[in-house]
């Protein structure tokens, strides 16, 4: 089914002694499959791989499985949903123009 969605993992962890909390919140555009796997195959008791920052640990991250290209990805999603923004405006200011 396509659509949005959005999982939430609220997780647990300890760092030199100390007991922190953490969440997830991914929203996922495309359909409900990738937030459901998040959410369900990930199992109470279970351990999973998180980036804590030393310095303040009670920072906690995460992360998705395309690591650093997610950010990429998107940033080239972002850049072609802005070109095609700028040449239906284009289209449409040649459009007027030609008709003038």
């Amino acid at each position: 089914m396509l659509g949005a969605s959005r999982a939430e993992l609220f997780y647990l962890y300890e760092f030199e002694e100390k007991q922190y909390s953490g969440r997830v919140v991914r929203d996922f555009r495309l359909g409900s499959a990738e937030a459901d796997s998040l959410v369900y195959d990930n199992h109470p008791g279970e351990k999973l791989s998180i980036v804590i920052d030393r310095d303040h640990p009670e920072i906690s991250y995460y992360p998705s499985g395309f690591g650093s290209l997610e950010p990429m990805l998107v940033g080239l999603q972002s850049l072609f949903a802005w070109a095609v923004v700028v040449g239906v405006i284009r289209l449409i200011v040649l459009t007027i123009l030609h008709l003038t």
